[in-house]
């Protein structure tokens, strides 16, 4: 992915040599300010000073020791120093203690600008508010259980605050594509022995090695049955979209399979606003074979799915390889369960098969499709929503081929946030899925979506 980069609005100063020059600005803050937010980056290549710099600039900005610190960075620091050392950094700053989580995204965009490389963080100061950090562990080997665990971290804040408005954000990791033995990573396979395994050995790896669909429907739909009366608002950690890896932050630690969140309970308001870059063609389809968790479609109206797929498409059988895939994006599968519109990316083509990032709730779907247009749109019609509450802070998460679909483009999206959002802090993360829940709304997994939440 080409790496973007758009800075219209003035870059934070550079990182001090020691949290004690932070700290003395401190000093210099009113005490009468209550609510207090902050966004910070880092462009620096060097994991190690990446880390110390988003620090600093967030601290620096924010004058307040942080009653939480959100984290994302791109993967880029894997292969310059390492995540250690990116959190290493981070840490050398941070004041010890401070309850801090995240994970790697294809991308963000904040108050500085669009970026595919680099870190940002968000951190917040306010008297009314109680905050927990927590994990829950192996996410692909059994979904539920990881959402129970983090949900029981969050129920003892639950019972000990005082507070009434609560607010879940976490990260999870991100569908990856597996390694088959002696065919490598491929998105397109075509008809053949080895696609006719793939199903067996998909299973095989998401169960042993945690790679493949990131059952993130399942998690989410745990969490809104332990979480009832909590807004909740997570994204996929993922990779610069070639889906080998990811991963999420808790605390010093790194994780690769776990669920990490951040509970918070305030006297404040919250909200979550989704929209979609999505509109119906009108084509419609009939699932007659399912599998693999219902991840996986086998027949269209008693027909092997691929080939009924492309055909309803009108596209040749041949035309699908590795580079065409991205041509998918622009027609991921829909339909509609509990009154709520489920986009569904499409992961790979496994021969005749069809996978799916997650489970299909019904038998009938419907190809839909995205335009920049449409993705800019949404994003307008979101921004504009959440607004109007007039918000202290606003975090967001959208589906991280928006980049690839709407490309040196996705500056116009900025553009509008920066128009709405005027001097609210605020983080949009680009991620490998969306999730979220309220308590007028049905947990819910998407694709193609832009979510804003917010504190009001």
């Amino acid at each position: 992915m080409t790496e973007l980069t758009i800075t219209q609005a003035t870059e934070p100063k550079k990182i001090p040599s020691e949290w004690d020059s932070i700290k003395n600005n401190i000093n210099e803050i009113s005490s009468k300010s209550k609510f207090k937010s902050a966004v910070g980056l880092s462009r620096q290549w060097d994991a190690r000073k990446a880390g110390r710099e988003v620090a600093a600039t967030t601290l620096e900005k924010l004058g307040k020791k942080p009653d939480f610190f959100i984290l994302f960075s791109t993967i880029h620091y894997k292969d310059h120093g390492g995540f250690k050392e990116f959190l290493k950094g981070v840490w050398e700053i941070l004041p010890k203690g401070t309850p801090l989580m995240g994970g790697t995204v294809a991308g963000f965009t904040n108050n500085y600008g669009c970026f595919t490389r680099g870190a940002t963080a968000i951190a917040v100061s306010y008297p009314h508010m109680d905050v927990s950090i927590g994990v829950g562990r192996d996410t692909r080997k059994n979904p539920k259980k990881a959402a129970k665990e983090l949900s029981r971290s969050i129920k003892i804040l639950q019972n000990k605050s005082t507070h009434n408005s609560s607010f879940l954000f976490c990260s999870l990791p991100g569908g990856t594509i597996p390694q088959f033995f002696g065919f490598g990573r491929q998105k397109v396979m075509k008809s053949g022995i080895i696609s006719k395994l793939s199903l067996w050995l998909l299973d095989l790896s998401i169960r042993l090695m945690q790679m493949g669909p990131g059952r993130e429907d399942e998690i989410f739909e745990e969490l809104g049955h332990q979480l009832a009366e909590w807004h909740i608002l997570g994204g996929s950690a993922m990779d610069d979209l070639t889906q080998k890896r990811s991963y999420q932050f808790f605390g010093n630690e790194i994780c690769s399979t776990d669920l990490v969140g951040l509970g918070i309970k305030t006297n404040l308001k919250c909200d979550i606003v989704t929209k979609y870059g999505l509109t119906r063609t009108g084509i419609k389809m009939h699932i007659t074979k399912k599998g693999l968790r219902n991840c996986v479609i086998k027949e269209i109206d008693g027909k092997p799915a691929t080939k009924e797929f492309l055909s309803r498409l009108g596209w040749p059988e041949d035309f699908l390889d590795d580079r065409l895939y991205t041509k998918t994006f622009y027609y991921p599968l829909g339909y509609t369960y509990k009154g709520i519109l489920r986009p569904e990316i499409i992961g790979a083509f496994l021969g005749d098969n069809i996978a799916c990032g997650y489970s299909i709730k019904t038998d009938d779907i419907e190809i839909l499709s995205a335009s920049g247009v449409s993705l800019i749109q949404a994003m307008k019609e979101c921004a504009d929503e959440i607004v109007r509450n007039k918000p202290k802070i606003i975090l967001g998460v959208a589906c991280a081929t928006q980049l690839e679909t709407l490309g040196s483009e996705i500056y116009h999206a900025y553009d509008q946030f920066k128009h709405y959002f005027q001097d609210t802090p605020f983080m949009i993360v680009y991620c490998a899925g969306e999730g979220s829940y309220d308590p007028k709304s049905p947990p819910k997994q998407l694709y193609d979506s832009i979510n804003l939440s917010c504190l009001y």
